[in-house]
């Protein structure tokens, strides 16, 4: 864009005639393309810019330094000044920051919410197993307890002969839980009582063995408690057993003592098979034990049920004796 001989600020050459070169405006010094350091693009621009309005809107490095620096003192005046200045280093570095820095605290906000969302979630599920870790802890102490205490009792042979007698003899028996109490006196009225008690709780088919069973109750008669009844016949056809629970525990026992309350009523009743009911709220509903290996064919309630109260109905199907 020269057209005449002029020395070069950036190289000191002489300048020659229609060479590429460029004028500052500010100082209105010279520089060869080179010198100036603008792109081949930007020189063909201003090139064109030239030669229409015979004006050049551009700054050698020094002036861009001096603008720079006054507008940093003076608010910007040189700036607004100035048509096509650049922007001034300070309000660079804050369009950066409100670019890139800002959008990131916020994200790091966010996750930092979130983190302490998912500890207090953590804290919720820590103390909801010490809570059953603890119930598992007394469980197992309660067992402990009364394995030390069966290896204290001194059991005799004979003991254990005639246990085993009572099992082989009990390969057929079927016990009926928490059948009502008689209010009967003992003698033929209340074993006929206890026998129609049992027709209604065992299957249709079976009703005719009820003259040839044997039905005694396990403890002797107490007001206000319900005693386990037993019956004792011969093999039944198909080998149907029925397990009745009608468990109406106090309401002012919560539910896992009620399930410790009927597990140690079956235990003492010899009863070896334990199997649980739930509802639809994973609450239990009974525990039915037999002296058989059993399975449970159908549960239905007979009774009313609420958080406390537990009634149900459980037929199980015998298909192996333990011998």
């Amino acid at each position: 864009m020269a057209s005449t001989k002029r020395t070069f600020i950036g190289c000191s050459k002489i300048i020659k005639e229609n060479a590429g070169s460029i004028n500052c405006y500010k100082c209105n010094q010279w520089f060869h393309k080179k010198c100036s350091k603008i792109s081949d693009f930007l020189f063909k621009k201003y090139n064109a810019e030239y030669k229409k309005t015979g004006e050049i809107n551009w700054k050698c490095e020094t002036c861009q330094l001096e603008v720079s620096i006054e507008s940093d003192s003076d608010d910007g005046d040189d700036e607004e000044a100035v048509p096509g200045s650049m922007p001034t280093v300070t309000k660079q570095i804050e369009q950066l920051f409100k670019q890139y820095l800002e959008p990131f605290a916020q994200r790091m906000k966010s996750l930092e919410t979130n983190v302490a969302g998912i500890r207090s979630e953590l804290n919720k599920i820590a103390d909801q197993n010490k809570a059953s870790t603890k119930q598992l802890e007394k469980r197992i102490s309660v067992v402990e307890n009364k394995i030390k205490s069966g290896f204290d009792i001194t059991v005799s042979p004979d003991s254990i002969m005639s246990g085993i007698a009572e099992r082989q003899k009990s390969e057929s028996k079927v016990i009926v839980l928490n059948v009502p109490e008689s209010k009967k006196p003992t003698g033929s009225d209340r074993l006929q009582y206890d026998r129609e008690k049992v027709a209604t709780l065992i299957p249709q088919e079976l009703s005719h063995t009820l003259p040839k069973i044997k039905i005694s109750r396990l403890g002797k008669p107490a007001e206000g408690k319900t005693h386990t009844v037993s019956y004792i016949g011969a093999k039944y056809p198909n080998s149907k057993i029925l397990v009745t629970g009608d468990f109406n525990l106090p309401s002012s026992h919560p539910i896992d003592e009620c399930e410790a309350l009927l597990y140690n009523e079956m235990t003492l009743a010899s009863c070896t098979q334990l199997n649980t009911v739930r509802n639809t709220y994973d609450r239990l509903l009974d525990l039915c034990f037999c002296s058989t290996n059993a399975q449970v064919m159908r549960a239905e309630p007979i009774l009313d049920e609420d958080a406390h109260h537990l009634a149900l109905l459980i037929h199980i199907v015998q298909y192996i004796n333990l011998k």
